[in-house]
């Protein structure tokens, strides 16, 4: 209690100077991430020492504090046991509010969709805007269900966020009647299990997004490649070729690149700018598409005909861009793409382009 009350102290001081200051977390939202803080490290109480300890999170105990001051019941004798010590605590919050170092760095947890996801510095945190990119996967699936039965790929898989919400998409779909005796058809006939590919650049990234395959229990469909975009890929698609004779390999390509330009970088909020990592963020010169070209130009040779590709961009003026930059991508002197749009994120901006491969 004493920490709790410290600490919000030090949150009504600072108001919302982050928030003004580069777009920072406000005073209600660090406020927040102390009740996290708090349901993570409480794990049990009990009132008098001889008794049992009794299963609890901080909100738990919170209403049987205020119960016992409604009633005059004394609190003395309670004794709370924690997952970690209240030095560690405080250290942490140091480091949050002093440093500005990303809440879920603290943490090493990130939440997102349904999943939680082991992240730390090198890796950069999935954002909740990101989760609709699973669900632009199961609406290409649901339009043409084909597309489950080829490969997908996760480019930049940093944490492994979209590759594992794919992978847990197709997963679901093994389970359908109907998907699994299109699926055992298929195997008669040699076509490959669905799977994802999660391919990233940094080792760190590659070391996370395997551990949370595994966390995850997707680790038998999800493979995860070290390389830059496309590469890994290449013989691969190589190896499909001489079994299939036919142009590309991949139902669907799905990648949250570097997109933010770089003359935009250095005015980043704290959190993101000062310790997320540089790589996962800098998309280049100019209006920042530096990576999305690469993968544009790639995913016209990579996809199978009816193969999807959805991308994350930084939104309002890039989003335009992108989709200008697919309407006129060449493959074999025609449209590689058709169907391109661009959708909406959770908060109303025009964040996602997604085609349709000719």
């Amino acid at each position: 209690m004493g920490w709790r009350q410290t600490v919000i102290g030090q949150i009504l001081d600072i108001k919302d100077a982050f928030e003004a200051a580069d777009g920072g977390p406000g005073a209600g939202e660090l406020q927040r991430e102390v009740t996290w803080v708090l349901d993570d490290v409480i794990a049990a109480w009990r009132e008098q020492e001889q008794q049992q300890w009794q299963p609890c999170c901080w909100q738990q105990l919170e209403l049987e504090l205020q119960a016992a001051g409604r009633r005059g019941r004394p609190t003395g004798d309670w004794q709370v046991l924690l997952r970690a010590p209240l030095q560690q605590l405080q250290q942490l919050w140091r480091l949050r509010l002093q440093e500005r170092v990303p809440f879920q760095y603290l943490i090493h947890t990130a939440h997102w969709r349904d999943l939680v996801l082991s992240v730390g510095p090198g890796i950069l945190c999935p954002r909740p805007e990101t989760e609709a990119m699973v669900d632009l996967a199961a609406a290409a699936i649901a339009a043409n269900p084909a597309r489950a039965a080829a490969p997908w790929a996760d480019l930049g898989t940093g944490s492994g966020a979209i590759a594992i919400g794919t992978a847990r998409l197709l997963q679901s779909m093994q389970q359908d009647p109907q998907q699994a005796g299109r699926q055992r058809k298929q195997q008669q006939q040699g076509v490959q299990q669905p799977q994802v590919w999660a391919v990233d650049l940094s080792p760190t990234a590659v070391a996370y997004a395997a551990a949370n395959a595994e966390a995850c229990g997707v680790q038998d469909m999800l493979q995860v490649l070290r390389g830059s975009w496309f590469e890994p890929l290449q013989q691969q698609q190589q190896q499909q070729q001489q079994q299939q004779q036919q142009r590309g390999w991949l139902g669907g390509v799905l990648s949250n690149p570097p997109y933010i330009p770089a003359v935009q970088m250095q005015g980043l909020q704290a959190e993101v700018g000062q310790h997320e990592p540089w790589s996962a963020l800098d998309g280049g010169p100019e209006e920042g598409l530096d990576s999305l070209q690469v993968i544009c130009s790639g995913a016209a040779d990579m996809l199978l005909p009816g193969g999807f590709l959805a991308l994350e961009t930084a939104g309002s003026e890039q989003a335009p861009l992108v989709q200008q930059l697919l309407q006129e991508q060449q493959a074999g002197g025609a449209a590689a793409f058709k169907d391109v749009r661009v959708h909406e994120d959770c908060y109303g901006v025009p964040r996602f382009v997604s085609a349709t491969r000719n």
